[in-house]
């Protein structure tokens, strides 16, 4: 956490690292009542010099999986959820609207959502998390999880990542300029740097794409996890009018030997 800091704050950031007590002190159950107890415990710790009170400010991300939903998706076409899913994020609603309402309410907190393409998102949960063996399909479009459309009236702001990464510095600087007008800040103090660590984002995700395949590269593609970490094989096409179906309908794909015709990507 220390590394790379000047060195008035190596010292004092120590002291951040683990919990304690005088978060919870007299907290009721309040996400952004806690989120701005570790934002005043961690701005309190900065010089002055290097970060002015007025202007020190944190971002946190917010999951539905801090609550306990599954938004994994759809990973083939016939894949549906199963009770136990739908159990799982009907009890992880109301949470999950507390949470968002308690940002609203809060007058020291804003929000902004930073969207990917769904489609995109789900694979690179695919790919990242799923058993080896699993495939994922690209040929059908996949619907945002209803948590990630109830947001859209609890947030201050909204992006798309894709436009943040495709506009190069002048769009990371205006996605980054956006979020920080929304707590009454600017880039300009910050000069180049956070367009040199987004700038730093863009390259992963362009070297991402280019070390492996996707549902970008091949919109058609069936892809199979490998067991190495991040890597995954892609399945051949099968021409599906031999069995009577196009590519759009809803009906079961024809069954896929992993073990045939597979190639590294």
């Amino acid at each position: 956490m220390t590394a790379g800091k000047p060195r008035a704050m190596r010292g004092t950031l120590a002291n951040l690292t683990g919990d304690t007590p005088s978060l919870y002190e007299n907290l009721q159950y309040n996400i952004a009542e806690y989120f701005v107890r570790i934002r005043n415990m961690a701005c309190k710790e900065l010089p002055a010099h290097i970060c002015p009170p007025s202007d020190c400010t944190i971002s946190l991300k917010m999951f539905p999986q801090f609550v306990d939903a599954n938004t994994g998706g759809r990973r083939v076409r016939e894949e549906i959820p199963s009770p136990c899913t739908v159990a799982r994020n009907y009890l992880a609603m109301p949470a999950w609207r507390d949470a968002l309402e308690s940002f609203v309410q809060h007058p020291k907190v804003a929000t902004i959502k930073v969207t990917r393409q769904e489609i995109h998102r789900q694979f690179s949960v695919f790919r990242r998390f799923s058993t080896p063996g699993a495939t994922f399909d690209c040929s059908f479009p996949r619907a945002p999880s209803t948590f990630a459309t109830v947001s859209n009236t609890y947030v201050d702001d909204a992006m798309n990542i894709e436009e943040c990464w495709a506009g190069g510095p002048e769009g990371a600087n205006r996605c980054l300029g956006r979020a920080l007008a929304l707590v009454g800040l600017s880039t300009d103090p910050m000069g180049h740097e956070g367009v040199r660590r987004f700038a730093g984002e863009i390259h992963y995700a362009a070297h991402d794409a280019r070390a492996s395949e996707n549902c970008l590269t091949d919109p058609n593609a069936t892809f199979v996890r490998d067991a190495g970490y991040d890597e995954v094989h892609i399945l051949p096409h099968v021409n599906l009018s031999y069995f009577g179906l196009r590519p759009d309908d809803d009906a079961p794909r024809p069954a896929y030997d992993s073990r045939r015709s597979r190639r590294r990507v």
